[in-house]
């Protein structure tokens, strides 16, 4: 039965009730198993869910052999033999087809084992309800230090990957290597979600449609759901290549593929959701002349104040002793949190005009920041807020169009040199689609051919041709939007947002009164 911790795997009762357990009540005894509800009770139920572009990513608890997923993750080892555990009952349930398959598997590699990370796919048959098992190789823990989450997220990754070329629309994955291989729980909840909502982004064209995270130990489960409770993972609702050796058929082994996606969410959670041991994010945020963070992205008052005391130290490592001007170049600075070494690229910017001007400036400010991002060592994406909205005097259409083409600037330049892969995630919130919208009418592709696999994914191989001008009616001088007053002294978190909310309206009034006299 699938029960991977110590008293199941010694033969006691899962709820350590002293009895011995039994394999086909899922490692309970009898005793126990009726309290629960009898064997109705291991039938995998839904207890918690995240829902994204039309897929759900779900916390079940059960046993994983009465999965009725197209496809269920068995964790395995190098050697498939399926000794004990989830593997055990998997291959007790199975019929077989799962051995034979494992055996032609096994005949085709050097050594007959399958790598540390990968996955392969055979038959399920027997008493399994599932079409296919996929036997993923996970890591033993060592400590952590010797890359067990990047081999984690890889046979995770594999196996999703398996899944997704079988055209499946659902899959049950277990806590893979939390058993005798000894993961800890709780980092592996994580990982493996991480890896789950990284292979869900990379592909918003994929035929998987429902990820179930299945175990029957309520310790297991309770990790996962509080993984997956514990941060809203910034979701991808469109992706667009800018150029690179990606193709529209989805490839993504690109090593320069220049990629823009949208993602729902603050850039800091995408931030704080990278994939352990693979990717780095940096975050483009921003700030005003007089030096201070003006974005109300930051969902973190603690790492707020260490930003912004990152930001006066890298304003006076360059020799500025006071604010900046309109008039002053585009500044952009690398900041570094202190306590969680996440890494900023923070520029200035600020604007109470609503002219071509100050548009041009706002551009070449985003785009500032996102070249001292991407030249972080080892950057492998950006996460950009849509900036300008709240804080300048933009719409949100104007502010999305602008990140969008400093982003397009930035890509294409790599491109042409031939540089590493990059990122560049536009963070906006669940209900918004200004960055979409961007993306989609915002610039012209000639030629190209665009792949659409899904309502929730757009792919493009080509380049972006060069944007037309914005054009701006009205009376430039007359959309000024009212200064903000200074902050008062010992100010509380609190009363900042409330203020940064009242600043926010009394601008987006200014404007809305200009444009509409």
């Amino acid at each position: 039965a699938p029960v991977v911790d110590a008293a199941s795997l010694s033969g006691q009762c899962h709820t350590r009730c002293g009895r011995p357990g039994n394999a086909k009540y899922g490692g309970y005894c009898l005793t126990c198993l009726n309290r629960r509800g009898g064997t109705a009770s291991l039938r995998p139920k839904l207890v918690q869910r995240q829902a994204l572009s039309g897929r759900n990513v779900d916390v079940c608890q059960g046993d994983i052999t009465l999965e009725s997923a197209k496809a269920i993750v068995n964790p395995a080892n190098s050697k498939l033999d399926h000794a004990s555990g989830v593997a055990g009952a998997i291959a007790r349930a199975a019929g077989p087809e799962l051995f034979e398959d494992g055996d032609a598997i096994l005949a085709a590699l050097p050594d007959r084992r399958l790598p540390t990370g990968d996955a392969a796919v055979t038959r399920a048959g027997g008493s399994l309800q599932c079409r296919h098992v996929i036997h993923a190789v996970g890591p033993t823990w060592k400590g952590g230090d010797k890359g067990e989450p990047a081999a984690l997220a890889s046979c995770i990754r594999r196996a999703l990957e398996i899944a997704d070329n079988k055209r499946l629309i659902s899959i049950a994955i277990p806590a893979v290597s939390s058993g005798i291989f000894g993961y800890p729980k709780a980092l592996c909840a994580r990982h493996v979600l991480d890896a789950v909502f990284a292979f869900l982004n990379d592909h918003p064209d994929t035929s998987i449609k429902t990820v179930r995270l299945t175990n029957v130990d309520d310790a297991t489960v309770q990790e996962f759901r509080t993984a997956l409770g514990a941060e809203q993972r910034p979701t991808c609702s469109i992706v667009r290549w800018v150029a690179g050796d990606a193709n529209p058929e989805g490839d993504s082994d690109g090593a320069n593929k220049q990629t823009i996606r949208v993602m729902h969410g603050t850039p800091y959670a995408a931030q704080r959701c990278a994939s352990p041991g693979q990717e780095v994010v940096v975050v483009v945020d921003f700030c005003n002349l007089a030096w201070e963070l003006i974005t109300p992205f930051i969902d973190v008052d603690e790492q707020r104040s260490r930003l912004q005391e990152g930001l006066r130290v890298a304003v006076k490592a360059q020799g500025i002793s006071g604010p900046d001007t309109a008039a002053s170049p585009v500044r952009a600075f690398a900041v570094r949190d202190s306590e969680t070494d996440a890494r900023v690229a923070i520029a200035a910017c600020a604007s109470n005009k609503f002219d071509a001007a100050s548009y041009e400036r706002l551009v070449d400010a985003i785009h500032a920041a996102m070249v001292i991002g991407a030249s972080t060592p080892g950057a492998t994406a950006l996460a950009v807020p849509l900036v300008g909205a709240s804080t300048l005097a933009f719409t949100n259409t104007v502010a999305a169009r602008a990140v969008v083409e400093a982003a397009w600037r930035l890509l294409k330049r790599r491109a042409e040199l031939g540089q590493p892969a990059l990122d560049v995630r536009l963070c906006e919130g669940p209900d918004s689609a200004f960055f979409v919208q961007a993306l989609r009418t915002t610039f012209v592709i000639p030629g190209a051919t665009t792949a659409t696999k899904s309502d929730s994914g757009v792919a493009v191989k080509a380049e972006f041709s060069e944007p037309a001008a914005l054009t701006f009616t009205g009376d430039a001088s007359a959309t000024a939007a009212p200064a903000a007053a200074a902050p008062p002294a010992n100010e509380t978190p609190k009363q900042r947002r409330e203020r940064e909310r009242a600043e926010a309206e009394a601008r987006l009034a200014a404007r809305q009164a200009s444009e509409n006299p």
